[in-house]
């Protein structure tokens, strides 16, 4: 499973979605279904970031079926993080963009 599995990860990444304009008139609006596709298009990326990260990082016995205590431990620890820097980075864009709004 682990060669296989990192080779189909690195593969394919996560796909760009094609999204249409709002409109000619209005480029920097979204639509609310194209924040929903940018969304997605990001907690898949963060995933997959993730999966492959916190895979090379703590699974070492790639034969056995279950986790050690210690692969456990390390792929939540790493997971973690990984959910709390992608918190922390979602909430410093937004302060910058209500900033950014409140200027204009």
């Amino acid at each position: 499973m682990g060669t296989a599995f990192s080779s189909r990860l690195a593969a394919s990444p996560a796909a760009p979605v094609s999204v249409p304009s709002a409109s000619a008139g209005a480029p920097d609006r979204i639509t609310p279904q194209q924040a929903a596709v940018a969304e997605i298009q990001g907690f898949a990326d963060v995933v997959a970031r993730c999966v492959g990260t916190c895979y090379t990082r703590c699974l070492h016995r790639h034969p056995d079926a279950s986790l050690e205590v210690a692969e456990m431990s390390c792929t939540d620890r790493c997971v973690s993080k990984y959910v709390s820097v992608h918190q922390l980075v979602g909430e410093t864009m937004q302060a910058l963009q209500a900033g950014a709004e409140a200027e204009n």
